[in-house]
């Protein structure tokens, strides 16, 4: 569940930006090109609901990093539309969901928009098959 949030995430990026801007999902030690995304997990948690449900909590840092780091004026308007993309994305099973906790900040010549998703859903439990009853029926003569 938490790789369909970073998947929406990344079709959301996709969606708006195609293949000009690089997204990544795994660290990349050497060759980042620029303009590109990097998605990072932070720290999910999860929680029991009744009814075999769970509540995930996914937060997330995307990070832009800019063709130019000193373009501070390009970075402030890709923090508006990051802020957009991110606010709702699609899940394959689950249709949409919001992200909550929005912000933006530049750390060292690169965009960090932060983010987190909620998303709710059953547990994969498998439940066994029942068994076969077998039932013989009749009266109880209780001596009258």
């Amino acid at each position: 569940m938490i790789n369909d949030v970073i998947n929406g995430v990344a079709a959301s990026l996709y969606g708006a930006f195609g293949d000009e801007y690089p997204i990544h999902q795994n660290d990349v030690t050497q060759g980042l090109k620029e303009p590109c995304f990097f998605i990072a997990l932070l720290s999910p948690s999860m929680q029991r609901e009744p009814n075999r449900r769970i509540t995930l909590t996914v937060p997330l840092d995307v990070h832009y990093f800019p063709a130019d780091s000193g373009d501070n004026a390009g970075m402030a308007e890709m923090a508006v539309q990051m802020m957009l993309l991110l606010d709702t994305i699609s899940l394959p099973d689950s249709g949409m969901v919001r992200g909550t906790g929005r912000r933006c900040e530049t750390v060292d010549g690169v965009l960090h928009c932060m983010v987190t998703y909620t998303v709710t859903a059953g547990e994969q439990l498998e439940i066994p098959d029942m068994e076969i009853l077998h039932l013989t029926e009749g009266t109880i003569n209780h001596g009258s």
